[in-house]
């Protein structure tokens, strides 16, 4: 059996390592695509862009498909996890087979933790103002104690908001998406999670069709909270959550 697995937004495959090599005991295939504008340097980061991704993730979709019998997995670290939900609508319009199931990790289909319309469409256009204002924000690096905590690859003090904007674009369409989702799904993701606030792990239970399971772990440490694959304390259960819930599926 093959896995897709894609990443999220400034990371790359190391992203994933850790489900990668768990699922690789269990004689998955693995398949972890850079997505475009990732790894290289920051320049051909911030061009990068949505339809580049997400054209990514259905060509890989589509190659894995075609070669074998039997349905992938498919999996996604936040954009990815974004990323692994549009490509499963468009292999259905393009009359692919589903995958098997999709396991999602940290994947914002928001990202105010306030209910409402409104929040939502003010936030969207503040990403969109804060996107023509200054489209590329150089910030802080992390802290050695967050980096020992979590550690993570990619471009962590570049800042696209045009990125961000087109995400939250594409927010509303994915959640509309949703209710027709008719694979298993296992989402996972941290309490203390400020780029992907606890309403999307209710999100991802509450609306897809089929069955779904969502997981909030708590951790002791504060630092890595959007890091459910690499933070040192939930790295393990992660991988054992999403693992079982693999074999699950594969035996019924």
């Amino acid at each position: 059996m093959d896995a897709l697995l894609l990443h999220g937004l400034g990371g790359g495959p190391a992203d994933m390592d850790s489900l990668a090599q768990e699922l690789a005991t269990m004689d998955v295939a693995c398949h972890a695509p850079c997505l475009p504008g990732h790894g290289t340097g920051w320049e051909a980061f911030v061009r990068s862009h949505w339809n580049q991704w997400s054209a990514a993730a259905h060509e890989a979709y589509a190659a894995l498909a075609g070669q074998s019998p039997e349905p992938p997995l498919l999996a996604g670290y936040s954009l990815g996890g974004l990323l692994a939900l549009d490509t499963l609508f468009w292999a259905r319009e393009a009359g692919l087979p589903a995958p098997r199931c999709l396991l999602v990790f940290a994947a914002p289909l928001y990202w105010s933790s306030r209910p409402g319309r409104l929040g939502e469409r003010a936030l969207r256009w503040r990403l969109a103002w804060k996107a023509w204002r200054q489209p590329v924000e150089i910030c802080s690096p992390r802290s050695e104690a967050a980096r020992e905590t979590a550690p993570w690859q990619g471009h962590e003090r570049v800042v696209c908001w045009r990125h961000m904007a087109e995400i939250a674009h594409e927010q509303p369409r994915l959640r509309a998406l949703l209710p027709a989702c008719d694979v298993p799904v296992c989402y996972v993701q941290l309490w203390h999670d400020s780029s992907c606030p606890r309403r999307n792990a209710v999100e991802w239970i509450c609306t897809a069709s089929r069955r779904a399971e969502t997981h909030v772990l708590r951790t002791v440490s504060r630092h890595g909270g959007h890091l459910p694959l690499s933070h040192r304390e939930s790295r393990d259960e992660v991988v054992r959550i999403a693992c079982n819930f693999v074999r699950a599926v594969l035996e019924s």
